[in-house]
């Protein structure tokens, strides 16, 4: 996997020559975003996955930089390699090699209809273009409307999202600030290649993502009834015992869910809980729920899922009480280190065993 650049800019133009033959294809087939076989700001990585057979191709761009911004890329497969070509930009022309075009559409169907290699060197050919695919969505068919809450990639927003003659409401993550860092795209296609695999009705259902131009937006499910540790805090005089044991099965449900997919959440507490309209609880894919070994070795596994799990059956049955209550993060680490647990508050009744069991665990 390589890059590759033919010519540096400031001597481009000495070598350079129109190409006659596509003068005005450019303006005939629209904006590069209208083209299937665009796929924005879609990583690398993500990238060599989708090209599988030699003269398969799509374009990119590469994440901004401070020095040079967003580059267009052409990526393709040849001889069972991955090459990724940087397309040159030089007084209004587009280029990759010698031959130059009005837009980088004119260029690549060009190079598509001629069956023409893009370099002498390589002698890969655009062959077959890979279109987007069903994850993948443009930034027109997603409306934000109020604002839910916030992270530390970006905010979370209600919104709605339409495919054909589909609307549906949804929660949309978006990137914060006008630049997109390539740490943060990364971030959020890492998330989206884990959410898109997974069907459960007690996990946040992932749409897709729209990567095509900035804002980065990651669209799902959206859960009407809240986070659960505030339904916790909120409505601790309507909850029954009842209630208290659905929230808990319905995060031992997607958490076993998880773990059946060999995914390790990492995260397990009412805060990362969402209780639908039915008041099932979805989770969705920190010191106070960390487990002991992860805190002396920062490596996580199911058995430290577990764990976080007890706490969780902690936040439920003691109505949203925050674990070891006002201690301070240094104090809760030499509880976790001495194996010392202890958390004030007050149990609802009748719910001791369920606890227990959960501690056991």
């Amino acid at each position: 996997m390589m890059f590759f650049v033919v010519k540096a800019l400031i001597t481009v133009s000495e070598t350079l020559k129109p190409s006659p033959a596509l003068t005005s294809v450019g303006s005939a087939v629209g904006s590069i975003e209208d083209q299937q076989w665009y796929h924005g700001m879609l990583p690398r990585e993500d990238i060599n996955r989708l090209l599988k057979e030699d003269g398969e191709f799509l374009v990119r761009v590469t994440e901004p930089t401070p020095s040079s911004g967003m580059r267009t890329v052409i990526s393709t497969r040849w001889n069972g390699r991955h090459y990724h070509f940087i397309v040159g930009h030089c007084k209004g022309m587009y280029y990759v090699e010698k031959e130059t075009f009005p837009d980088v559409v004119a260029l690549v169907e060009y190079y598509h209809r001629q069956k023409k290699p893009l370099t002498e060197a390589t002698g890969a050919k655009l062959l077959s273009p890979v279109k987007r695919q069903k994850w993948e969505l443009r930034h027109e068919w997603i409306k934000l409307d109020r604002q839910l809450g916030e992270g530390a990639f970006g905010g979370v927003f209600a919104g709605t999202l339409t495919t054909g003659f589909t609307t549906r409401k949804v929660a949309v993550k978006v990137n914060k600030g006008k630049a997109v860092e390539k740490e943060v795209i990364e971030e959020m296609c890492k998330e989206a290649a884990i959410m898109r695999i997974f069907r459960h009705p007690n996990v946040v259902k992932f749409y897709g993502i729209a990567v095509e131009r900035e804002p980065v937006m990651l669209v799902m499910e959206l859960v009407e009834g809240g986070s659960l540790d505030i339904v916790l805090r909120t409505k601790k005089e309507e909850l029954t015992v009842q209630d208290l044991t659905n929230f808990a099965l319905g995060a031992a449900k997607g958490l076993e869910y998880l773990h059946s997919k060999n995914c390790i959440h990492r995260d397990v507490a009412a805060r990362n809980c969402l209780v639908s309209g039915k008041e099932d609880v979805n989770q969705r894919l920190p010191i106070r729920w960390i487990a002991p070994e992860v805190l002396e070795t920062m490596l996580y596994s199911t058995k430290s899922d577990v764990y976080s799990f007890g706490i969780l059956l902690w936040e439920i049955f003691s109505e949203g009480n925050v674990p070891y209550g006002k201690m301070t993060l240094a104090e809760v680490k030499t509880q976790i280190r001495s194996r010392q647990f202890v958390f004030n508050g007050k149990f609802h009744v009748t719910i001791s065993d369920y606890y227990a069991e959960g501690v056991r665990c």
